[in-house]
């Protein structure tokens, strides 16, 4: 019992330093929650983005990079595996 002077005991013993803290550890846990989603998100992107080696040799062909002999000897290998 306070008798009604001060602070009872355990409670506001942090003042405003106490709203801070929760803002800043609701602030830190938002951030990782959107971090997390973030990083889940790209990691579904490299894989909806990797290509097999014979997407990767149309495209070679298609700048011009390989002949269309060597397109054909390659594709062959590929298909061989």
């Amino acid at each position: 019992m306070n008798f009604g002077f001060g602070y009872p005991m355990m409670s506001w013993g942090f003042g405003w330093f106490g709203w801070i803290f929760m803002i800043l550890w609701w602030l830190v846990i938002i951030l990782v929650v959107v971090f997390l989603i973030k990083w889940i998100a790209t990691l579904k992107d490299k894989n909806s983005k990797d290509k097999n080696a014979l997407e990767i040799l149309k495209e070679r062909l298609a700048r011009g990079e390989i002949s269309k002999r060597e397109y054909e000897e390659l594709k062959k290998e590929i298909e061989k595996d």
